[in-house]
């Protein structure tokens, strides 16, 4: 019979995760001595988020997302109790935007103005935006960041010629 050496540390890598729904992502288990089958058990708190499948040998496990929030995995060594997180945050991207207001160029010539997208659904946590100006020698945009369900940019017109 082999005797297994006793995991006393490990690490886990990647400790977080960034993913959409669908995606699958493999997590490692680091472990200093050698091993068959690592004394690890993997759970998740929130199932309804993201699922975790270990390998059989225990040294790593596939993620899946299952819809949009944050969820932790926790991985315990069950050698010492030594628990380590992987933090999984499922995107919740954009669905729609329209703009507060109405856009018009009489209402942006020679003045600065902050623009208002709005966006749903509110809770969306993958709302990076690029705002982009088609003549920048004319208007120039810099991003303002926002809060739930919005994003701001401001706007600033330069006098002509």
């Amino acid at each position: 019979m082999k005797v297994e050496p006793t995991v006393s540390d490990f690490s886990v890598v990647p400790n977080a995760l960034n993913m959409k729904i669908g995606e699958n992502a493999t997590v490692k288990a680091e472990i200093k001595q050698a091993v068959s089958v690592a004394p690890l058990v993997w759970t998740v708190e929130n199932s309804s988020i993201a699922t975790v499948e270990p390998a059989a040998d225990n040294k790593s496990a596939i993620i899946t997302a299952k819809k949009g929030g944050e969820t932790k995995i926790a991985v315990m060594n069950t050698a010492n109790n030594q628990t380590k997180w992987i933090t999984v945050t499922v995107l919740i991207p954009i669905e729609s935007m329209e703009f507060s207001e109405p856009i018009t160029s009489s209402k942006l010539y020679l003045e600065n103005k902050t623009l208002r997208v709005n966006f749903a659904p509110t809770k969306a946590n993958s709302t990076e935006m690029v705002w982009t100006s088609s003549d920048s020698s004319i208007a120039t945009i810099e991003d303002k960041n926002g809060g739930a369900g919005y994003r701001d940019a401001l706007v600033t017109m330069k006098s002509p010629g």
